[in-house]
């Protein structure tokens, strides 16, 4: 304290003594805001300091950059460079650009109304799974938190591994972005054959069925889940829009899931790109389409088990089942 209070002092009595042309004193105009603000500002930071500091000893210094409005002025310009040229959003923009900064980090603007001294970022959502397993996996481990689903049994998952390729089949030739495109098909095949999730769709394949990633595995399983938890309160309390919702607040809290996406970059995929989300979401789509056409299908047989269709192509048009 003895180095700066000195400082703030002299500082302070030069302030006083600004005068205007007139020889009027300036902290005494109509415009003083400078001034003043700059005297409130020292006389604020000397109490903070004696209290905390010297008195009941909380701080070993006090920080004086996080008292400033510099975070909220570098959390407006990630918002702003969410939008592009708009840099007027409305509510529901605002609330979207909010959601995809509490999970993937979005650095400020270089050009901004002020420049970032130090490395603070805003806080992220932290995984469900680091909450119940404190010790959470490195990046370079295999282990990742969405890896199990308790609730689905081998068979299951060989399944839903199974239909899986066939989503990656229906969005491949849809996807624009490479990165996105290669994202969905796995990249050892080898890893595949001695998988026991993968059982199934080696011992049908013969050269032309599509091989699932892991991420996009994971992300259907916890559709697969979702849609289970749903069929639990009844068949007809099933809504497709629902099933989407409840999976992308568990899916986009994960940062491992797609990692190499959210890494990666090229000039149609830039890192303040939405290719994550949209990603996920057409997964789940496709997916959760694919279920719901069977549950329906069950629902069919089991209010009309006798079916002539298959039987009686021709005749079922006259007999109207």
């Amino acid at each position: 304290m003895g180095s700066w209070s000195p400082f703030f002092k002299t500082m302070k009595e030069t302030l006083m003594s600004l005068k205007t042309e007139k020889g009027y004193p300036i902290y005494k105009c109509p415009r003083n805001t400078c001034v003043v603000g700059l005297i409130i500002a020292m006389d604020s930071i000397e109490k903070l300091f004696r209290k905390y500091v010297t008195q009941e000893e909380l701080l070993q210094f006090l920080p004086t950059y996080k008292l400033s409005q510099d975070g909220l002025e570098l959390l407006f310009s990630s918002v702003r460079a969410r939008f592009g040229r708009n840099n007027n959003p409305d509510s529901l923009q605002l609330e979207y650009a909010m959601r995809r900064m509490l999970t993937v980090r979005i650095n400020p603007s270089g050009s901004s109304n002020c420049t970032a001294q130090d490395d603070t970022a805003l806080a992220k959502v932290c995984p469900l799974s680091s909450i119940c397993n404190p010790d959470l996996p490195s990046e370079q481990e295999e282990d990742y938190p969405w890896s199990d689903c308790s609730d689905l049994s081998l068979f299951v998952k060989n399944v839903v591994v199974h239909i899986a390729g066939f989503v990656a089949k229906k969005l491949h030739p849809r996807l624009k972005c490479r990165l996105c495109s290669e994202a969905l098909i796995h990249d050892d095949p080898f890893y595949t054959e001695i998988c026991q999730e993968y059982l199934l769709l080696t011992e049908k394949n013969n050269g032309g069925l599509c091989v699932p990633s892991e991420h996009l595995v994971a992300v259907c399983k916890v559709a697969e889940s979702t849609i289970r938890q749903h069929l639990n309160h009844g068949s007809k309390s099933i809504k497709k829009q629902a099933i989407i919702r409840s999976c992308q607040q568990i899916l986009l809290q994960d940062e491992y899931l797609f990692r190499s996406l959210r890494i990666d970059y090229e000039e149609d995929h830039t890192p303040l790109s939405d290719h994550v989300f949209n990603l996920i979401t057409q997964i789940l789509t496709e997916y959760i389409k694919i279920r719901l056409h069977h549950v329906a299908k069950q629902e069919t047989l089991q209010h009309n088990p006798v079916t002539l269709r298959n039987q009686m192509n021709k005749l079922v048009i006259f007999n109207g089942n």
